[in-house]
């Protein structure tokens, strides 16, 4: 069975949080859904199992330019060559129906794209903002509302982790990429919130943090001195508290030196 490429569609501009725009809906960071036209698509687990991996895996794999071989390998692994192909040449074909869109998938020269012309997906908006964050982050951001609207940004952009009920070797390699790039950006920005002494907006961003990252202590320093820094000593000491017993249930350590000192600095408030 082959697959037809039907041409490539210009992959315009992403809209951030335009979550309106478009045919196609997707997320997958904290949940996965599935959209048309603002009506929830409801597929059932046998007839949409291998279409939605595909999907997700379009989405987890960076949805452009996506090789044949890569898409089967990584949906059936369990599968020879010849066999991988014909079964993800008929997932696709049964996505399409399932969408609605023949034009949402495209494949030309071995090539697999899903194609954002009228679609929003939630992971695309996330890698845009990240570019955008690190872009201003290089350029020495000092504006305290410019700091503070991108904060806001990537609090509504990062609401969870990928996909977080799939445990499949592949899922949990995108996800630990996208974690990491969260994390990386959190710090960064609230590093940068701290300077500009946006300390309300900090503790915004590094509660969202500990949410999604409990043992993640850096989380709990940041929460920690901006705390201090607006001189909320009994809401800083709880975050101590918090932090060391976070810890201690989920690695079985200690606070480090670091988080440590800043207990000293608590209490003298």
């Amino acid at each position: 069975m082959e697959l037809e490429p039907i041409g490539r569609l210009v992959r315009p501009p992403i809209n951030i949080l335009a979550m309106q725009a478009g045919q196609l809906r997707v997320t997958t960071l904290g949940r996965f859904g599935l959209w048309i036209e603002d009506q929830r698509v409801r597929v059932a687990v046998r007839a949409g199992g291998k279409p939605l991996e595909v999907l997700k895996a379009l989405i987890g794999l960076g949805t452009t330019d996506i090789s044949l071989a890569r898409l089967e390998a990584t949906v059936w692994p369990e599968l020879d060559g010849a066999a991988a192909r014909n079964a993800c040449h008929v997932a696709i074909h049964r996505l399409r129906r399932v969408l609605g869109i023949r034009s949402a998938i495209t494949i030309e020269h071995g090539a697999v794209t899903l194609n954002l012309t009228d679609a929003w997906v939630d992971v695309e908006v996330f890698r845009s903002l990240a570019s955008r964050i690190r872009t201003a982050l290089a350029r020495g951001l000092r504006s305290q509302p410019e700091i503070e609207a991108l904060a806001d940004e990537l609090l509504a952009a990062y609401p969870g982790h990928f996909l977080p009920e799939d445990e499949r070797l592949w899922v949990i390699g995108v996800r630990e990429q996208l974690r990491a790039r969260f994390v990386h950006l959190t710090i960064e920005l609230s590093a940068a919130l701290e300077r500009a002494g946006a300390f309300d907006a900090s503790i915004a961003l590094n509660r969202h943090g500990i949410e999604l990252d409990p043992v993640a202590e850096t989380f709990h320093r940041g929460l920690m001195r901006s705390l201090i820094a607006l001189g909320r000593q009994a809401e800083a000491l709880e975050a101590y508290r918090h932090c060391r017993a976070t810890l201690r249930a989920g690695l079985r350590v200690e606070p480090s030196a670091e988080t440590y000192a800043l207990q000293a600095n608590i209490r003298q408030l």
